[in-house]
């Protein structure tokens, strides 16, 4: 049974802790454990950090110029708002340094990037290459509705429990009225804040390097 398992894991566990000094997180893991935080984790949590840690071994561990000169360049690409195509690249490394399942798209119609893990899918409509003034257009969120049904059609592992959330990443903080009625299932976030939220997740990551 599933409790049988556990009382073993949690022997297993305590064993490893016991016999180590040199890995003081298995110890805080154990007590993590015992107050049953791991069972209540996202079901996801483990890919991403099995990806996580493949991103970060790739770049190797020996000295930070490749970890810092991928992330300064995540994070200035970022910020630009006047290649779009600059960024939507960090858009994608971003999400691959994240341990998402992240890519691209030039294809009419198709998202800009998506990142997946299991069966959670986020879309990006972004439209970043504006000072902020001009309103989302109707055509932009019309592409961002449909990008479940692109994705679906043309991204291999999508199941039909996949869940979408749908997002369009800008500087403009208004939508054209005729656009209102259709962009309820949209998401909005502020491309200032999507940057300031890069530099936290970023910060994390390199904590746990």
């Amino acid at each position: 049974s599933n409790e049988n398992f556990k009382a073993i894991a949690q022997q297993r566990f305590n064993q490893a802790a016991n016999c180590t000094s040199s890995v003081p997180w298995l110890r805080k893991l154990v007590e993590f454990d015992s107050l049953g935080y791991l069972e209540d984790q996202d079901p996801y949590t483990p890919v991403l950090i099995e990806r996580l840690e493949f991103e970060l071994n790739k770049m190797g561990t020996t000295n930070d110029r490749k970890f810092e000169n991928r992330v300064n360049e995540i994070l200035s690409g970022l910020a630009d708002q006047t290649d779009s195509k600059r960024f939507e690249r960090a858009h994608v490394d971003l999400g691959r340094l994240l341990g998402y399942n992240a890519d691209n798209t030039d294809e009419d119609g198709g998202p800009d990037p998506w990142w997946i893990v299991g069966d959670f899918c986020l879309t990006a409509e972004d439209y970043t290459e504006t000072d902020g003034k001009k309103p989302i257009s109707l055509y932009k969120v019309r592409q961002a509705n449909d990008h479940p049904t692109w994705i679906s059609k043309k991204v291999p592992g999508i199941s039909e429990n996949t869940e979408f959330v749908r997002v369009i990443i800008s500087p403009s903080n208004s939508v054209e009225s005729a656009a209102v009625t259709i962009a309820r299932d949209v998401a909005y976030w502020n491309q200032e804040s999507f940057v300031k939220w890069a530099h936290e997740s970023i910060a994390v990551i390199r904590r746990l390097r």
